[in-house]
């Protein structure tokens, strides 16, 4: 009757792809797990169309929620991460490109780089806006009609 944070996190591990996986994993236990819950609380709050109250639904000491999530649910979620993972990235190359201005920074790898996370970024928050705003109509259209 619970579901763990665990069952999103994997989600969002294929999400990211293995390269990004392996670098994730590199980390200790507790720092990866503490990174993966400040990416879950984030996309809790992007997910405020939830039928259910997960911000008081949360057990962090056992890292379950005390509710069952369906699968729509879980992918939200997993997909509310992987735009949390992928922000800063983005501004680490957006710095990047000021600090070594833009001509010369054009001629390196990097500028392709964030060329294609800034397109990954808007096709994953389309996406992401997509399946709250097809889970918020489910919802409505299944509320009972009052006579």
């Amino acid at each position: 009757m619970a579901t763990p944070f665990y069952d999103v996190y994997d989600n969002f591990f294929l999400q990211i792809g293995d390269d990004a996986k392996l670098e994730l994993l590199k980390m200790t236990d507790t720092d990866l797990d503490e990174l993966l819950y400040l990416m879950l609380r984030t996309a809790i709050v992007k997910f405020k169309r939830c039928k259910k109250l997960l911000p008081s639904n949360i057990d962090i000491v056992s890292s379950t929620f005390l509710i069952d999530l369906d699968l729509e649910e879980i992918l939200i979620l997993s997909e509310g991460m992987t735009l949390t993972w992928l922000n800063p990235r983005i501004i680490r190359l957006e710095n990047l490109r000021q600090s070594r201005g833009d001509r010369d920074f054009k001629t390196t790898n990097n500028s392709t780089t964030l060329y294609s996370s800034l397109k990954l970024r808007d096709s994953i928050s389309k996406e992401l806006n997509m399946k709250i705003t097809s889970y918020t109509y489910n919802a409505i259209k299944d509320l009972p009609i009052k006579k």
